[in-house]
């Protein structure tokens, strides 16, 4: 796997948390995301929107960034 450049390197950390807390919000998940949502517990539910909710902003933060970067 090639080396993540820095300027993602927090994306992908983020990505990893959401991994993380959807793999503990499940105890098997399956192909069906649907399906590993309602199985998550209330906990489990809050851990997972809350990883989302990180991953989103740092999107949204890398969005901005390339943006300015257009002329």
């Amino acid at each position: 796997m090639p080396e993540v450049p820095a300027a993602l390197g927090e994306l992908v950390a983020e990505v990893d948390a959401l991994v993380d807390a959807w793999a503990g919000a499940v105890s098997m998940a399956s192909s069906d995301p649907a399906a590993d949502v309602l199985a998550m517990t209330d906990a489990g539910l809050f851990a997972v929107t809350e990883a989302l909710a990180g991953l989103s902003k740092r999107v949204d933060a890398l969005t901005v960034r390339c943006a300015a970067g257009l002329s």
